[in-house]
């Protein structure tokens, strides 16, 4: 099965490094002005997420007619790293919605895993075969635990040239925050 790097969305997602923006401690207010880091249900929070790929962490399996089909899915547990250390997993599985010679449809679910709590990602784009996953990655914070029990939001999940590693940045607003 074609490699699926939504993770590479994993907010897991799929996301492999967790820095606040900047890759410093700190959050951004929506001016980009920086704010200290607001406790959950208070504000809005940017995260920087870089998700390195764990090649024996991760299954494709072949579930619709054999070969590239849609139904088909990919299980994957990645690493997540901030400053060069790591701090968390991004989890999901990602499924072929749709099939063509040009292109592929697929869906990513995704909870990311760190030590202030979880956040649950969902994301689906179109693959251009010929061209591999597009460059960016967008997808939608649908919950979280812990300090992100009240999350929503998006994430952006921007692929590493030369590797299936992507950044991921995410805006979470909690409770209390302005829409």
């Amino acid at each position: 099965m074609h490699k699926i790097t939504i993770a590479a969305v994993g907010l897991t997602l799929a996301a492999a490094s967790v820095a606040l923006t900047g890759g410093s401690a700190q959050a951004r207010s929506d001016a980009g002005r920086p704010a200290a880091l607001r406790p959950a249900g208070s504000g809005v929070q940017t995260l920087v997420l870089t998700d390195r790929i764990d090649r024996h962490a991760n299954t494709d399996i072949d579930l619709g007619a054999p070969g590239l089909s849609a139904g088909d899915q990919q299980v994957f547990r990645d690493k997540l790293f901030q400053n060069g250390k790591r701090v968390g997993t991004s989890t999901g599985v990602a499924e072929l919605v749709a099939v063509d010679a040009a292109t592929i449809t697929a869906q990513v679910v995704v909870t990311v895993t760190i030590p202030t709590g979880t956040l649950a990602l969902q994301i689906a784009f179109v693959e251009v075969l010929a061209d591999g996953p597009p460059p960016v990655l967008h997808g939608a914070i649908t919950g979280g635990t812990g300090t992100y029990r009240d999350a929503r939001g998006e994430c952006f999940s921007r692929s590493t040239p030369g590797s299936d590693d992507s950044t991921i940045t995410c805006r979470i607003i909690t409770a209390g925050a302005p829409n």
